[in-house]
């Protein structure tokens, strides 16, 4: 925890806040947090959920702070009403996958902040970011961390696990991925008529293989674009389209009966929207493990 001074100061002076809630505000970094982000990398705690002994001295810590400093986001977490920081998130370089880290300082674990910071900082990366697949990792024995991650919607990606040694013991351990990717929807514009109809012919292909013959599946197909395109630019009936991880997965579309009041629905879908996929392989994250220690 920071001492007394550097609390003072910290209260004092003016941080950016990227995202609030009820609870906790993501602020900016101040230099006057590093004592209180090295003693956290001391303790054995973190040490057990990031799998290793970063840092044994102030320097080495400040060594990796500049290393740091190139993530694509960084923040503290402040406790809004007392304005204490009680630990920090971030989330990896460019150059890797977009792999999200926190820790929080010894003092406030166990009191609902992991989940509440977690979720903050998960919204703040996948709204104000546009980063729309984030990953995040912990080890099977991180009963806490795997916890967090459920509560925060985050599902187990096993392409993405990376295995490892145990740092103090040596025995091979697997460090579990996990992933956000979020589903929109939204109404259909006309510039989507391209990805809609590739959407319907996947799903043809994929719903009907072996039902009703290939070429006619294939006839039907060519018919797609053009059908798309005319459907949107008339704009009779309302379409909406379903996004995963910024990409088309399906597509539906409702209309009124003329002889009842029901409304009916079609639906066309990828075998993504049914299956979860994703891109990212496995990575060696070295410190960019996602514990939530």
């Amino acid at each position: 925890m920071p001492n007394a001074a550097c609390a003072a100061a910290m209260i004092m002076q003016h941080r950016k806040t990227y995202i609030s809630n009820d609870i906790l505000s993501l602020v900016e970094h101040s230099p006057c947090d590093d004592r209180a982000l090295y003693e956290s990398w001391l303790d054995p705690d973190v040490q057990q959920g990031f799998n290793g002994i970063y840092v044994t001295s102030f320097e080495e810590f400040a060594k990796q702070s500049e290393i740091d400093k190139h993530t694509r986001f960084t923040a503290m977490i402040r406790l809004d009403d007392t304005d204490e920081i009680i630990g920090t998130v971030g989330i990896s370089p460019l150059e890797d996958i977009a792999d999200l880290t926190m820790r929080i300082f010894k003092a406030y674990r166990r009191k609902g902040y992991g989940t509440a910071a977690f979720s903050l900082a998960t919204k703040y990366i996948a709204g104000a970011l546009k980063i729309t697949e984030i990953h995040a990792g912990a080890y099977p024995g991180n009963i806490g961390s795997l916890k967090i991650l459920a509560r925060c919607g985050y599902t187990p990606y096993p392409a993405g696990n990376v295995p490892s040694k145990h740092f103090i013991t040596g025995e091979d351990i697997i460090q579990l991925d996990y992933i956000y990717n979020p589903v929109t929807i939204r109404p259909a514009t006309p510039a989507d008529a391209p990805d809609m109809a590739n959407v319907h012919m996947r799903s043809w292909e994929v719903a009907y293989k072996d039902i009703i013959p290939a070429e006619y599946i294939k006839e039907k197909n060519a018919t797609r674009p053009a059908m798309w395109q005319n459907s949107l630019a008339e704009g009779k009936y309302p379409h909406m389209v379903i996004q995963q991880n910024g990409k088309m997965s399906a597509t539906c579309a409702s209309r009124r009966r003329r002889t009842t009041t029901w409304t009916t629905a079609s639906m066309s879908c990828t075998e993504s929207i049914c299956i979860p996929t994703g891109t990212a392989g496995a990575s060696a994250r070295r410190r960019w493990n996602s514990p939530m220690t």
